[in-house]
């Protein structure tokens, strides 16, 4: 028999959380990391009949925040960005979640497209891909702050709340705490061991996980300390380009203004060549010649143009005695 899947949040990841979110005044996203569980529990009725019950657990182990939100901007997702911002930990997100300093849950349109594009994107059965949403008040005097965890996932049309554990918290004292199943870095130490653990006498076999544990520290430690490093490194970058940002911002200015400076000196250059340029004698000398030569063209136009009238006069004479001569002979 099937039961409804529930949320398990690990205290280290419930503490990071909250701590992340306390320091923030405004709205905040970010990723939940973990896996999802199977897990049954076999129960004998009165009637000694074994009943399976199979539940979903969505275990959360760490958590990412996002700085802004220029990764899911607009309510749209960019995969590509959010895939490089997660890098290794983009198959581990099983849900999101959202910050917001208020007392009321507001599930949003944006948020609706967000969460729809989130269970396309991520590796996650899609019924079983969940969104928290945090909410947090303060007393009048902020002496003391009231948070709210809220689990949600879209399941047959609909968005159900998810019970949420959180252990040493929403656990009853008086109850019988039944053992987490192992988790897949232990299964892979247990399976690393070629010896038959079952057959041997329990010092030796707990010598033998004991030095597959160790072995996986030590592997765990080396990778660790190559990240660091790495990491390191990438910050001492930063902190060299940042000093270097302001210098860059001021030679850019001075270059700048060396340019405009260029500029304002080749015009005033060009304006005193050519105030020489007209001031000279010699161009005063060729301005008087123009000036003349374009006098005496005009006289020269206006005197062929009388001339060309004069010539024109006697013939006009001529023609007028003809035809007198003619109409009186």
């Amino acid at each position: 028999m099937f039961q409804p899947a529930s949320v398990y949040l690990s205290g280290p990841a419930f503490s990071f959380l909250l701590y992340e979110t306390s320091k923030s005044t405004i709205r905040q996203n970010g990723f939940l990391l973990g896996d999802i569980v199977h897990k049954e529990i076999t129960t004998i009725t009165d009637n000694e009949q074994k009943q399976v019950d199979i539940s979903k657990i969505i275990k959360i182990n760490s958590v990412i925040p996002c700085s802004s939100n220029h990764y899911f901007s607009k309510g749209r997702v960019d995969k590509d960005k959010l895939q490089e911002f997660l890098g290794s930990n983009f198959s581990k997100v099983v849900a999101w979640y959202k910050y917001e300093p208020s007392s009321t849950v507001k599930f949003t349109l944006k948020d609706r497209a967000l969460h729809k594009q989130f269970r396309e994107l991520f590796t996650v059965p899609q019924d079983l891909f969940s969104v928290c949403f945090l909410l947090m008040e303060s007393a009048d005097n902020y002496a003391s702050y009231y948070y709210q965890q809220t689990f949600m996932r879209y399941h047959n049309g609909n968005f159900d709340k998810i019970s949420l554990c959180i252990p040493n918290l929403s656990e009853p004292n008086n109850s019988y705490k039944t053992s987490e199943p192992a988790s897949e870095t232990f299964n892979e130490i247990l399976s690393s061991i070629t010896m038959d653990i079952e057959n041997v006498k329990g010092v030796v076999a707990i010598t033998e996980i004991g030095n597959a544990v160790q072995k996986s520290i030590d592997k765990t430690v080396s990778e660790l300390t190559e990240a660091e490093k790495q990491l390191f490194d990438l910050e001492e970058e930063v902190k060299i380009l940042r000093k270097k940002q302001p210098l860059n911002n001021r030679s850019d200015v001075e270059n700048v203004n060396e340019v405009h400076n260029c500029e304002e000196l080749s015009r005033n250059k060009d304006s005193s060549i050519l105030e020489l340029i007209e001031n000279s004698p010699e161009s005063k000398n060729k301005s008087t010649l123009h000036t003349e030569n374009e006098t005496a063209s005009t006289k020269t136009a206006d005197i062929s143009k009388e001339v060309k009238k004069r010539s024109e006069l006697p013939k006009t004479r001529k023609k007028t005695k003809a035809r007198g001569q003619g109409r009186k002979f």
